[in-house]
């Protein structure tokens, strides 16, 4: 079992908050992939709350907290597999070493479970893609698209035995494309990552902001999960600073991707039901100029020509299931 050791002047203060508490460390900590300003994942197993952020010692920390039943049960095959690389802080009452056994005879299955749904989300998307096209909205086109992309890539690396991080996720798919280099390509194309640079990167930063802030003010904000931004921040300005234009702009793209569906379902639409002009001016979801600098947009033709590539990709990856 992985532990963690030579750690006691980072981890202490943050152990003396849960004095009691089985304490674990998972994310890209846990799997030592990890750059300078990535957070470190906590899982606490106790009472059931809400995650939170807290920032220890000028490193952040993001707290997910558990009960005992469901850090055995867990319905998610991405919770089992992140659980099954877990590093153990404190384990007072053995659950945590209990899990961990668990969870690591569960990967295999797991990592294809998880791929498979992914892929089957990433299908859907590209149907929603396919249909604002007609529609004639390109940027809710653009948005499906890159939707769909970050599902796929998700599903690659699953299935090449990784577990994906998002803002790694560039970095992981590089890795795992070195036999694949046109399926990299196609990802590329779905993302939009040409479009990749300082500026575009700082005005999706600033569009998130706005989208963050529109959902934490909205009346359904209590049941949605709200990162830190100034997190999000420093993991944006580390990337850009270290010539990472283009993850920067992925993992952007990735958050804001999910707090679009996270205010669209604070606005009551369910996952079957969502609009497929989610972005357009007439939903009055989110203002234009915002929008724009989400950089989903794509001319319609080439949205036409990724679909069909996107399709014969998810087809060869639905195969290695």
């Amino acid at each position: 079992m992985v532990k963690l050791k030579n750690t006691a002047d980072l981890m202490t203060p943050l152990l003396d908050i849960y004095k009691n508490e089985p304490v674990a460390l998972v994310g890209c900590h846990s799997r030592q992939i990890e750059r300078e300003k990535c957070e470190y994942d906590i899982i606490v197993i106790g009472e059931k709350n809400l995650p939170k952020t807290i920032r220890v010692g000028g490193k952040y920390f993001e707290i997910v907290y558990m009960d005992e039943k469901e850090l055995l049960n867990s319905n998610d095959p991405e919770v089992s597999l992140s659980l099954s690389s877990m590093m153990i802080l404190r384990d007072t009452t053995f659950s945590l070493s209990t899990a961990y056994s668990y969870h690591r005879t569960m990967v295999e299955q797991n990592k294809k479970k998880a791929a498979e749904r992914r892929l089957a989300l990433s299908l859907k998307c590209i149907a929603r893609s396919e249909e604002a096209v007609e529609h004639g909205k390109n940027v809710d086109a653009g948005f499906w698209m890159a939707y769909s992309g970050y599902n796929l890539a998700f599903a690659w690396i699953l299935l090449k035995g990784g577990i994906p991080s998002p803002s790694h996720l560039i970095e992981q798919t590089k890795r795992v494309a070195k036999t694949s280099a046109s399926r990299f390509e196609v990802l590329a194309r779905s993302l939009a990552l040409s479009k990749a640079n300082k500026q575009t990167c700082l005005d999706r930063l600033q569009a998130l902001n706005i989208l963050m802030d529109t959902l934490e003010n909205s009346q359904s904000s209590i049941e949605s999960n709200i990162e830190d931004f100034s997190l999000i921040r420093e993991k944006s300005s580390y990337l850009i600073e270290n010539m990472m234009p283009v993850e920067c702009f992925s993992f952007l793209g990735l958050k804001i991707s999910e707090y679009v569906l996270s205010l669209s379902s604070a606005l009551k639409h369910d996952d079957e039901n969502l609009p497929v002009k989610l972005l357009s001016e007439d939903t009055k979801l989110l203002g234009k100029r915002v929008v724009e600098s989400f950089s989903f947009s794509q001319p319609e033709d080439q949205l036409k020509r990724c679909t069909e590539d996107m399709k014969v990709q998810i087809l060869k990856l639905a195969r290695m299931v």
